[in-house]
């Protein structure tokens, strides 16, 4: 019986001899057929800062909670930590970076009112009081006067800031505002006499508040579910490589679901996140009781589909955009699970999925 080569080589020989008209005696094919190349595994970046909801990301890539779930996906994602303001910048400049652990107000400033169309693949949290504003003692910020402020400008912090200016009745055109990267900010208040106040987030606010001569004045638990922190991926890196947003998503309620149970694993997991933080597991928990953690997809499509929290927070943030024109007209599109879409609907450029969340509720990632 021949085997299959054989056969493989006598058949490649006749079709040479069909295309041959008038040949006589046909030469046989000594040609072989190329081998097949595998098909190279898509590689995308994951860009993060730290942040009591983010520390989750280096959590699962030391517990190889993350490349367990890229494994199962078929694909290989980095995970690259950076400065908060210029991973809000890499993401719009670098090719390699595809998804990014950003804050609402700046996805919509700093990338969709930028031309950059981006799908919210989860909510992972809202800030309960981790952003501050943060005066030093005896600093009268309402007395009409001249604030000098530091800040990461152009941020949430500066929507924190501009929020309590108006909600406290304070002329913002009073505002000197310092720009700072965060992991000067704590420097910045210490040995900066003209400076007045910080606007910042943990860990660098309970940092700064551990100093004697600090007064809190507001925190966004006085703004409930208007700062969402998020994980973004390019809209067309989604529709591309759906296989990143699905091991994404698997893996972060996997890391979740590890504090949420407790016990001595959740334990050892909040010491891990602490170190990454620089901070004690005391500190950590303590940021983490003043972050509303969605730690079920579930909570996270209760809040997503929510018309009030959801819904309502984007619409009184963009609005607060369109009138202090940090995004030209009205404001790039909005768009959310519902169908409803807030601004330009012919605009559309941060778009609220719950796909992937649906699918880790139902356990079919």
């Amino acid at each position: 019986m021949k085997n299959n080569a054989k056969l493989s080589m006598l058949i490649s020989g006749l079709v040479a001899c069909s295309v041959l008209v008038g040949c006589g005696n046909a030469q046989k094919s000594t040609q072989t057929a190329a081998p097949i190349s595998a098909k190279p595994v898509p590689k995308m970046t994951l860009l993060w800062s730290d942040y009591v909801g983010w520390e989750f990301y280096p959590l699962m890539d030391k517990l190889g909670i993350l490349k367990k779930w890229a494994d199962k996906k078929h694909c290989e994602i980095n995970l690259l930590k950076m400065s908060y303001g210029p991973s809000i910048d890499a993401l719009n400049s670098s090719k390699d970076a595809q998804a990014l652990s950003v804050a609402n107000f700046d996805a919509l400033i700093s990338h969709a009112g930028t031309g950059l169309d981006l799908t919210v693949l989860y909510v992972g949290d809202y800030s309960n009081d981790n952003d501050k504003v943060i005066a030093k003692l005896g600093r009268n910020l309402k007395n009409g006067k001249k604030i000098t402020i530091a800040l990461v400008k152009n941020t949430v912090s500066e929507y924190a800031l501009r929020r309590y200016c108006e909600m406290n009745g304070i002329d913002e055109s009073k505002l000197d505002i310092m720009s700072v990267d965060e992991k000067d900010i704590v420097t910045a208040f210490q040995t900066t006499p003209t400076l007045d106040a910080v606007c910042t987030f943990n860990p660098y606010a309970m940092m700064i508040l551990k100093e004697k001569n600090t007064e809190r004045k507001f925190g966004s638990s006085e703004i409930p579910g208007e700062i969402q922190d998020l994980l973004v991926m390019k809209t067309q890196a989604v529709k591309d490589h759906p296989e990143f947003a699905e091991a994404l998503t698997g893996a972060w309620y996997e890391t979740l679901s590890i504090i949420k149970e407790g016990g001595q694993r959740a334990e050892e997991a909040i010491a891990i996140m602490a170190q990454e933080a620089n901070c004690t597991p005391d500190e950590f928990k303590a940021q983490l009781k003043t972050t509303k953690m969605f730690y079920t997809p579930q909570e996270a499509l209760e809040f997503t589909n929510s018309k009030d929290l959801m819904q309502g927070s984007m619409q009184r943030m963009s609005q607060f955009c369109v009138k202090r024109q940090f995004v030209t007209g009205k404001g790039p599109g909005i768009s959310f699970p519902d169908g409803t879409v807030q601004n330009d609907a012919t605009n559309v450029k941060l778009r609220y999925e719950s796909r992937f969340m649906q699918e880790a509720a139902e356990g079919s990632l």
